[in-house]
């Protein structure tokens, strides 16, 4: 789009945004390939000197070791970073590139020549030595941090170009003149047909909004959000059918991701259980005890009915299992939930957010000292912030009357950047406050806690 002066540093994904095929949402924001992202960034001219000036300081490193075994292990450590940048990044960091730096001045560095096995430090005052001039250390770095380092021009910052176009549109321009016009300089940009979609159906202007986001989901086929916008506005226009088979496709295309909101959001627009069954994938054999326990998350009674089409093989897997526990509890079978609990905590497949759900579980079953215990468990293995880890680990404590374990977990939950579990962490502290007869702190707690909602 931009052969003369490339697309700018950084500018790859506001100029041809796209997503992979697999399902999910993820978004690849590079090239990944170090010599094709230099001619995108910078263009042709730019870019191929660039490559041919990497390739060459390379042949360079490799020849100007000669027999120094510090200056070798430098250039090969060199040749590695160049190899590992056409697969994917790592000079993107900071860190990694003052490396590269490092490892070039001490390749390319002059240092006496002899057939010594005593490695030598470098030494740029040797100018006369038979090997690389100290020029090539300057060329090195000037390779690596020029184009590694500095931001060209970006043709394509598609936040400021949407910004513009709202503007634009609230003063009266019209969001099919302002799609043409922009597309031709953002070609397969997928926010640009999102904006421009949403743009349309805010005008009206229904024709217009379905072509942008079919357009979107040609260029991201499993992105559940065309899916959910689309099926949103054929839900208002009364095409339900056909708004149920688009919240299916994108339950599909991004299971982990949007499955559970896509289901809630279906499950409040209708009560018919039928319309429900119809958003299960028939490849994901758990996806019936998936959707009871969520459906069972937001008390919508018709998770039993969910839990109903288990198969043989859907029940053995861990959601199964969870989903069979979960059963046992509305049940009224205590003493069968706390043992289906026990055989399904030695899973090794289990994933922790299913091994959450157990331990909590087991604190409904009677046991709360059994599930303190499995949740402490989990915590020494833990190896990033989860607020409602520890926030279940607090009500638990709670329950068993160890308020001062109870007060350290919910510490623990301030930790995290969740605003959700911290305004839940502050009113169970509220609650403490209030049973203390502590009222003015109660107050305050709960001011916080919906402050934080309003945020």
């Amino acid at each position: 789009a931009h052969p003369g002066l490339g697309v700018g540093r950084g500018a790859l994904y506001d100029v041809f945004p796209r997503f992979k095929d697999h399902p999910g949402s993820a978004l690849n924001r590079w090239v990944e390939i170090l010599p094709v992202d230099l001619v995108i960034d910078f263009g042709w001219l730019v870019g191929l000197s660039l490559n041919i000036l990497l390739l060459f300081f390379l042949v360079a490193a490799c020849r100007a070791v000669r027999d120094d075994p510090v200056r070798a292990a430098a250039a090969a450590a060199l040749v590695s970073l160049a190899v590992h940048e056409i697969g994917d990044f790592s000079t993107e960091g900071g860190a990694v590139l003052f490396y590269a730096i490092g490892l070039a001045a001490l390749a390319l560095a002059s240092s006496e020549s002899g057939t010594t096995s005593r490695p030598l430090l470098p030494n740029l005052e040797l100018v006369k030595s038979r090997t690389r001039r100290p020029w090539l250390v300057v060329a090195g770095v000037l390779l690596l941090v020029v184009p590694l380092a500095t931001t060209g021009p970006k043709h394509g910052d598609i936040g400021v170009c949407l910004e513009r176009m709202t503007n634009e549109a609230r003063q009266g321009a019209s969001w099919k003149d302002l799609g043409a016009a922009e597309w031709r300089h953002h070609p397969g940009a997928f926010p640009l047909a999102l904006a421009v979609a949403t743009g349309a159906q805010e005008e009206g202007d229904v024709s217009l909004a379905l072509g942008w986001l079919n357009r979107a989901q040609l260029l991201a086929p499993n992105h559940p959000a065309p899916h959910v916008l689309t099926a949103r506005l054929l839900w208002r226009l009364g095409a339900v059918s056909q708004a149920l088979t688009e919240f299916r496709l994108a339950i599909e295309g991004d299971w982990r991701g949007s499955a559970r909101s896509v289901l809630l959001e279906v499950a409040a627009r209708t009560k018919d259980t039928s319309a429900i069954r119809g958003l299960l994938p028939p490849d994901v054999p758990s996806a019936p005890a998936q959707f009871a326990m969520w459906l069972r998350d937001a008390g919508d009674p018709r998770s039993v009915e969910l839990f109903a089409l288990l198969s043989p093989d859907g029940a053995s897997t861990p959601a199964g299992r969870v989903a069979a526990v979960y059963a046992a509890l509305d049940a009224g079978d205590l003493a069968s939930a706390r043992q289906r609990i026990e055989q399904a905590w030695t899973m090794p497949q289990l994933d922790p957010n299913m091994r959450l759900r157990l331990a909590v579980a087991m604190g409904w079953a009677g046991d709360y000292p059994r599930s303190i215990e499995m949740m402490n468990g989990m915590t020494v293995a833990l190896d990033r912030e989860w607020p409602s880890l520890w926030f279940s680990l607090a009500r638990a404590e709670l329950k068993v009357g160890n308020d001062p374990a109870a007060r350290r977990a919910l510490r623990r939950v301030a930790r995290s950047k969740s605003k959700v579990w911290l305004a839940r962490a502050l009113r169970l502290e509220a609650n403490l406050a209030e049973e203390a007869g502590r009222d003015a702190e109660a107050r305050g707690l709960r001011e916080r806690a919906e402050a934080l909602d309003e945020g």
